[in-house]
């Protein structure tokens, strides 16, 4: 009961995260300039979710 609630959580705060991602990733790509931080964030962010899932699935 207790890993499925964690489950939960941690598959809602990767949905979170990838929403994150895809605001960064249209704000960068609406921003020519600020391209290379905004690939950069995007690649943070999908490491923390990733990190996060599998924290969490363990």
């Amino acid at each position: 009961m207790q890993s499925l609630f964690v489950f939960i959580v941690g598959t809602t705060f990767g949905i979170y995260l990838g929403f994150l991602t895809m605001i960064s990733l249209k704000f960068c790509f609406n921003n020519k300039r600020s391209n290379d931080n905004g690939k950069k964030l995007s690649v943070i962010f999908a490491l923390r979710t990733i990190n996060v899932f599998w924290a969490t699935k363990k």
